[in-house]
């Protein structure tokens, strides 16, 4: 069901989307698949805090959960993927090369970290006390370093790198996600203030009811 939503979801969203801006809001088809691409994603950030106060059962959480976290490198590299192809007008091989090249290495960084992290812990080469601060440490570079190698394939990553230690059984990361959900709170926290702030009144109205029946 997961996959389903991050891939068939992706592309009916995405076109549904870039349809409607063109229907609504009248901008260019480049404007609008851009834009489209960046809709596909619902994100971690607002769909965890959704789910707490809903608690659905615990089948069509568990699938709204890690949809939510899985899309969000997914609608990322759709977007910059998008964004590539209509700006310099990349060919479709140079495309799919791209694309290739983000999966290969968020998947092959992302696993080996993961790996390294959890053998790390497993054969107590890691005091208890520093485990949070190191894994912050891996995450931050593991992010940098596949963003050096492939543009937004650190995401990719570090998504992956929290998909295998949220589900490996060799160790207990109760800490960690312990340390995850006060971090959480407080990132998220600024971020909205923070994305808000850079929002101005003037270009809401400029949208006019257009903008309204999009949303």
């Amino acid at each position: 069901v997961v996959f389903r939503l991050v891939t068939l979801g992706v592309l009916a969203s995405w076109m549904l989307s870039s349809v409607a801006m063109v229907a609504i809001l009248d901008v260019s088809w480049q404007v609008a698949v851009i834009t489209g691409a960046i809709l596909t994603v619902t994100g971690p950030t607002v769909v965890g805090p959704m789910l707490r106060h809903i608690r659905p059962q615990k089948s069509i959480g568990s699938v709204i959960k890690w949809e939510g976290i899985v899309i969000d490198p997914v609608g990322a590299v759709l977007a910059v993927l998008v964004f590539e192809a209509v700006t310099s007008y990349h060919g479709p091989m140079q495309i799919t090369i791209s694309l290739l090249k983000i999966i290969a290495v968020g998947a092959a960084l992302g696993f080996a970290s993961a790996h390294l992290l959890v053998e790390s812990i497993r054969r107590y080469l890691i005091p208890d006390f520093q485990q949070v601060p190191l894994t912050v440490a891996i995450v931050l570079v593991v992010f940098v370093l596949g963003n050096r190698l492939a543009h937004e394939a650190g995401l990719v990553a570090v998504t992956l790198m929290g998909i295998v230690m949220g589900n490996q059984k060799s160790v207990s990361i109760r800490h960690l996600l312990e340390f995850k959900e006060n971090l959480q709170i407080l990132l998220i926290s600024c971020l909205f203030v923070v994305l808000a702030a850079r929002i101005q009144l003037v270009d809401i109205w400029r949208l006019g009811w257009g903008g309204l029946g999009l949303l």
